[in-house]
């Protein structure tokens, strides 16, 4: 039987570098997308049969990531994400008898730093020990995910180990972790390899380059925005064996050469 894996928000921004890097691998991929941010025009597709297909491995990188508008439509973030996870737990629960725990299947979730509170602060970082206490929709809608996905794996229901990685990217007046698109693929591939062989089965990793930066000089503070946002890096270093290794010139280079890659695409389809 072939394995696959599924990559939900597959045409998102995180998403799609996710599936470059998967195929360039040689991973087989089911993704899967509303293609709200994308159109069906991008895209090729074809009809195959899934019923010699097994998924061990699922990424769920789907969910609405405003801060600021989850403040002014917050049932739409609990609604969209927090049923993502519902709905999709309940799918694969009706075919749990086809798993054990020698498929060493792995569920993979895109969290944020923003499920920290204001009192996880106190040090310069903030480790996956500091309090959980969001202070925006969006935040808590991640960790109301999380803590779906924690309960649900300690119970014989699911038998996939369950890594949550936390990011470190959002904008802000105060200093803020930013991390750069390719080394958070490169997490999340590390997370697959060595889930496996994690001995709890729900697991949490920060995900950042452990250095602040500031962009007080660019925009205020967004509604919603902790004063200090900087992660400590070194579980995901110590266990994942993952690491950051861009800076942050790499990365304001990277994203403006593929915000032109986009516009000129953008050009000639209209």
């Amino acid at each position: 039987m072939r394995t696959a894996i599924l990559v939900t928000g597959a045409a998102g921004y995180i998403g799609s570098h996710l599936c470059v890097k998967l195929l360039q691998a040689g991973h087989f991929l089911i993704a899967l997308d509303n293609l709200v941010n994308s159109k069906k025009d991008d895209l090729d597709f074809l009809l195959l049969s899934l019923s010699d297909t097994k998924i061990l491995t699922i990424f769920h990188v789907a969910g609405y990531k405003s801060v600021p508008e989850s403040f002014s439509s917050p049932l739409l973030y609990y609604h969209n994400n927090v049923s993502s996870i519902i709905n999709l737990l309940a799918s694969f629960s009706k075919y749990k008898q086809a798993y054990s725990r020698n498929d060493d299947a792995t569920f993979i979730f895109s969290s944020s730093a923003a499920v920290y509170g204001p009192n996880g602060q106190q040090n310069a970082e903030l480790s996956e020990s500091s309090p959980i206490d969001p202070i925006s929709p969006y935040g808590r809608s991640k960790a109301m995910c999380e803590a779906i996905l924690s309960d649900y794996a300690s119970s014989s229901s699911f038998p996939f180990k369950v890594v949550s990685l936390r990011y470190f990217n959002p904008i802000g007046a105060h200093p803020k972790d930013y991390i750069h698109i390719e080394d958070l693929v490169s997490g999340h591939v590390s997370a697959m390899e060595k889930a496996p062989s994690l001995s709890k089965d729900f697991s949490a990793f920060n995900l950042g380059t452990g250095i602040g930066y500031t962009v007080f000089e660019i925009g205020p503070r967004r509604l919603g925005d902790l004063d200090t946002l900087v992660a400590d890096p070194s579980l995901a270093e110590n266990v994942l064996g993952w690491k950051a290794s861009k800076n942050l010139v790499d990365m304001c280079v990277d994203h403006w050469n593929w915000e032109l890659k986009l516009l000129a695409s953008m050009a000639n389809v209209e």
